[in-house]
């Protein structure tokens, strides 16, 4: 069994708890509610909707380096515009 499905979770201190610390806790147990979990029921709720979601990877798009030159060249252009008025 994997090592923090057997620990327990005791979270009730926590009063705040808002969506982002949610999803980091959620993608830190692996997208799984660990079973020895003690937690405040709106807190569950909010982990539940985790639950509900598809969560997917997103990449950074995949720039070709002639795009990120040509807008390197137009900030240039821009600001050397800016700079002779």
């Amino acid at each position: 069994m994997h090592a923090t499905l057997r620990l327990h979770w005791d979270l009730n201190a926590i009063d705040v708890l808002d969506n982002a610390a949610a999803l980091i806790l959620w993608e830190a147990w692996g997208q799984t509610l660990p079973a020895g979990l003690a937690i405040r029921p709106e807190h569950q709720h909010m982990l539940e909707r985790w639950q509900e979601q598809v969560i997917t990877d997103t990449a950074p798009p995949h720039r070709h380096i002639g795009t990120i030159l040509l807008l390197l060249y137009h900030g240039l252009v821009e600001f050397a515009d800016k700079q002779l008025i």
